[in-house]
C-alpha cells in the first residue's frame, strides 16, 4: 500500500509531502516514511503503533459482515443500521463512507478482502531498516489500547523524533469521536516549522 501511495504521488509529480494516517492508514504512513524518508516532510500516526495489533476489529468485522442490507438505503437508515455495531453515531458516520447508498446498497470497499486478511492487516513486519529521522507525532486515543507504554521503545527505535500525545476522551476512532481536539493537534503539528 505504501508503494501504491508513492506511485500515485509520483504520477501527480508531488515530490515532498506530509502524511497523516489512522490505524491501517497509519501503518501505511509509517512504511512510507521508512521506505522513502527523503519524500516525507512529517508524519502523523493516529492511534496505531509499529506492532502487531488485534483489539476487536475481527469481532467488529464479523458483525459488519452479518449486516443485511435492505433493497434501498438512505443515509439516515444507514446510520441507524451501523450505530449498534459501531457503538456510536460518530463511528457509524465514519463507517457509512464505505457503503453504497440508494438502490442495491452494499459495501463500496473490498469488505470481504479486508475481513479475510484482517490478521495480516493487524500485523507489522520485522524490519531491518534505517529509522525515519523526521518529525513524527503519534496521536493516540486515551481510551484506546492500540498505543501502549510498551510500544514507546518500538516507536522511538523507528522514529527517534517521535512525540506521543493522547486525546484523553477518545478511543481508537479519535478523529471521529473527538474531531475538534484531533484537528487542533493535527494542524499545530503540520504547521510547525522544521
Amino acid at each position: 500500500m505504501a508503494q501504491d501511495v508513492l506511485e500515485t504521488l509520483n504520477h501527480l509529480e508531488i515530490d515532498r509531502f506530509a502524511v497523516v494516517g489512522h490505524s491501517m492508514g497509519g501503518k501505511v504512513g509509517m512504511m512510507l516514511a521508512l521506505a522513502a524518508p527523503e519524500r516525507v516532510s512529517r508524519l502523523l500516526v493516529a492511534d496505531i503503533a509499529p506492532a502487531r495489533t488485534g483489539h476487536g476489529h475481527g469481532a467488529m468485522l464479523d458483525r459488519l459482515g452479518a449486516l443485511s442490507f435492505p433493497s434501498a438505503l438512505q443515509r439516515r437508515e444507514g446510520l441507524d443500521l451501523l450505530e449498534p455495531v459501531a457503538g456510536s453515531r460518530a463511528v457509524a458516520e465514519l463507517l457509512l463512507q464505505n457503503i453504497r447508498l440508494g438502490d442495491s446498497p452494499g459495501w463500496s470497499i473490498g469488505f470481504d478482502d479486508i475481513a479475510r486478511d484482517i490478521h495480516e492487516i493487524e500485523g507489522w513486519p520485522d524490519l531491518q531498516i534505517a529509522p525515519y529521522e523526521g518529525p513524527v507525532l503519534f496521536l493516540r486515543g486515551g481510551a484506546s489500547p492500540y498505543v501502549r507504554p510498551e510500544h514507546h521503545d518500538l516507536i522511538r527505535d523507528l522514529f527517534p523524533q517521535a512525540l506521543i500525545h493522547s486525546l484523553p476522551e477518545a478511543g481508537h476512532w479519535l478523529h471521529a469521536e473527538q474531531p475538534r481536539p484531533f484537528l487542533r493537534e493535527m494542524m499545530a503539528f503540520l504547521h510547525q516549522s522544521d
